[in-house]
């Protein structure tokens, strides 16, 4: 065979298995990246992140697959259509092996083949790996067996918070004694939405006395109990904290080292 012929078969052979290799890649990446993001999405916290097919991604990798057959495919085809037939009929009946110079360059290949190998499965690897702790993250409270549900009332906004409250206290009480029911709380926000209120405040007897701001939400009596979120210290809110008692707040840990520099928080003044 001519030299030309050599060297559009080898690139033809290189051409289709890159392009096979690109035509299953697409619609694989795509739909594995579509199975990833609706694993995180939820109704609260939904994950807008586009990952359909346009002309750039189809364009990259089309081009990819073309650079990779003119690589993998026109350097042997020039080797091969350097080689002298009569002398490589005379080395392959002799039974003789091929040269020190072709043995080298093909463990070059197999050698450059393994470490990318290898740094593909080690990404992959650590990839699983993150992927896995992110699932088994503790949030600090309970998430099995429990439901959010969500109640608003335009009309409502105009009603006294005494009404407000009573309507929750019914509420939840009705709630509770469902079959099946643990526990039951109201809260103006849901764990881990991002959805926060923000106050600012000073802290009484604290140097300084510089205005600081924190997030922060209102719940109901048995709100820790039914989330299961432990109370390192102090009490939980009761019935008796109302619109006419002393107003009370719970803190957590990141609060007293952010801003109580070492004072005892309980009885601390906000």
């Amino acid at each position: 065979a001519t030299r030309p012929r050599l060297l559009s078969q080898m690139l033809i052979e290189s051409l289709l298995v890159a392009a096979g290799g690109a035509a299953l890649a697409l619609p694989i990446a795509v739909l594995s990246g579509r199975a990833l993001v609706a694993f995180f999405d939820s109704p609260v916290n939904p994950v807008n992140l586009n990952l359909t097919l346009d002309w750039r991604l189809v364009s990259f990798v089309g081009a990819i697959a073309v650079l990779t057959s003119i690589l993998f495919g026109l350097v042997p085809a020039l080797r091969v259509s350097m080689a002298d037939p009569i002398a490589a009929m005379r080395q392959t009946s002799r039974g003789l092996t091929v040269d020190r110079h072709r043995a080298r360059f093909q463990r070059v290949l197999v050698v450059a083949q393994i470490a990318v190998s290898l740094v593909l499965i080690i990404s992959a690897l650590l990839f699983v790996q993150s992927f896995r702790n992110l699932t088994a993250v503790d949030t600090g409270f309970e998430q099995e067996g429990t439901i959010a549900v969500s109640f608003m009332d335009p009309a409502a906004s105009s009603l006294p918070g005494e009404q407000i409250l009573a309507f929750q206290q019914q509420l939840t009480s009705e709630i509770r004694s469902v079959p099946g029911v643990a526990a039951a709380a109201a809260s103006t926000h849901v764990p881990l939405s991002g959805q926060m209120w923000a106050h600012f405040f000073r802290v009484t007897g604290l140097a300084g006395n510089s205005r600081k701001t924190s997030r922060f939400a209102y719940v109901s009596p048995g709100y820790f109990d039914t989330l299961k979120i432990p109370i390192r210290a102090g009490r939980d809110f009761h019935d008796l904290d109302s619109a006419r008692s002393q107003r009370v707040l719970i803190v957590n840990d990141s609060f007293v080292r952010s801003h109580l520099g070492g004072l005892n928080p309980i009885g601390a003044r906000l």
